[in-house]
């Protein structure tokens, strides 16, 4: 349809019979009707035993069977071999004409913009879109649809669903999205649709013709986990580690030395993401009690990429001497708003601890500065005799 067809003809013969120059010439005049059909040429003469032929052309013809006929109007010529008899009139009779019409196939895609699922940084996002053949006209007189896709993304690999099967008339088939390696944060890609409309496929010998390409958008957006750290937000000891393993240690005190630690357990950033694509932080901490006092250890939610949790404070009163050591285990979890759901991030050990050596008895100091002074004498008395 929109492409005329190559012209059709059909033969006409003399048919008449008698000795050779006795057989008048027969003398055609061609009349097509039908919407869209022609013919030519505008009159035919065919000698005895002959055959002339009449061209029939259609413009404009539509999805279909398209139908006509072409009148024909008759005469017996004398004057062509000079016998002096003029034209005779004949009966005139018709010839029925048809041509199939066949629409190109149409693509129309179900959205122009897809939202792919929310995804973890480090899995995949997934999503579709449909393709339908739309083309106009009677069934089985619109050519199947071919679909080739190609597809890319800002962040990470797209891929697509690389061709579809010829989609018939009315039909839709479903092109299907995989993004792998996405980043936290908007990633943007594009689907571009290379489309064939197909005549092979419904065996009308038209072959392929190429169609005007289309395009779909995609956006996915991508989340960081929660990602809980400890920091040292002030006073006494030194934290260390990172992970799943901390240790807060006081070092070595003398007993009767009161110390205290203040704490940060903050949601961190990663990956140049803001709060907006960093899951909550929430979690629970569980320890048994021991020589610390602890503050601020008790379950919390909701705590926003870039923030820390209420403040924890440790202190350490070491009255006796010893060895003093105290896990504290946070079970953690990434919470999503965007539909992924609360993730376990697995156990975090904060392991405190802190040595206490024995302060020496009044008397014992004594003897520690008798033996100074005594010490100090000897070496005295020796460099004088030196």
């Amino acid at each position: 349809v929109g492409q005329n067809p190559g012209p059709g003809s059909f033969p006409i013969q003399n048919t008449a019979s008698g000795p050779n120059g006795y057989v008048e010439t027969l003398g055609v005049t061609p009349a097509a009707s039908g919407s869209g059909f022609s013919s030519s040429p505008a009159s035919v003469k065919v000698g005895a035993g002959g055959t002339g032929f009449v061209n029939v052309f259609l413009n404009g013809g539509v999805a279909g069977l398209n139908t006509g006929s072409v009148a024909l109007g008759l005469a017996s010529d004398g004057a062509d071999i000079g016998n002096g008899l003029g034209s005779t009139p004949l009966p005139g009779q018709t010839v029925s004409v048809s041509a199939k019409g066949y629409a190109l196939a149409a693509a129309t895609p179900s959205t122009a913009a897809v939202t792919m699922s929310a995804f973890h940084v480090g899995s995949t996002s997934s999503g579709n879109f449909q393709v339908q053949n739309t083309g106009v006209g009677p069934s089985g007189y619109v050519e199947a649809l071919y679909v080739a896709t190609f597809a890319g993304m800002n962040h990470g690999q797209l891929s697509s669903t690389p061709y579809l099967a010829p989609v018939g008339q009315g039909a839709s088939d479903t092109v299907s999205l995989s993004l792998t390696g996405g980043a936290a944060g908007q990633n943007s890609g594009i689907v571009i649709l290379s489309l064939t409309s197909d005549g092979n496929a419904i065996g009308n010998g038209l072959g392929l013709t190429s169609l005007a390409g289309q395009s779909v958008t995609v956006t996915a957006t991508g989340y960081n986990y929660a990602a809980p750290q400890y920091q040292k937000a002030g006073g006494d000891g030194t934290l260390t580690g990172s992970g799943t393993a901390y240790t807060l240690d006081f070092g070595t005190v003398v007993a009767g030395t009161t110390l205290s630690a203040s704490l940060d357990l903050l949601n961190a950033l990663a990956g140049g993401a803001t709060s907006i694509y960093t899951d909550l932080l929430s979690g629970t901490f569980s320890f048994a009690p021991g020589s610390f006092d602890l503050t601020g250890f008790t379950s919390f939610s909701g705590v926003a990429g870039g923030s820390a949790s209420a403040p924890l404070t440790v202190g350490f009163d070491a009255g006796k001497e010893g060895f003093f050591q105290e896990v504290i285990t946070l079970n953690a979890s990434s919470d999503n708003t965007a539909g992924l759901g609360s993730i376990p991030l697995g156990p975090i050990k904060l392991t405190i601890e802190g040595n206490v050596s024995a302060v020496p008895e009044p008397a014992t100091w004594a003897l520690i500065a008798a033996g100074l002074i005594g010490f100090v004498a000897r070496r005295s008395h020796r460099l004088d005799a030196a």
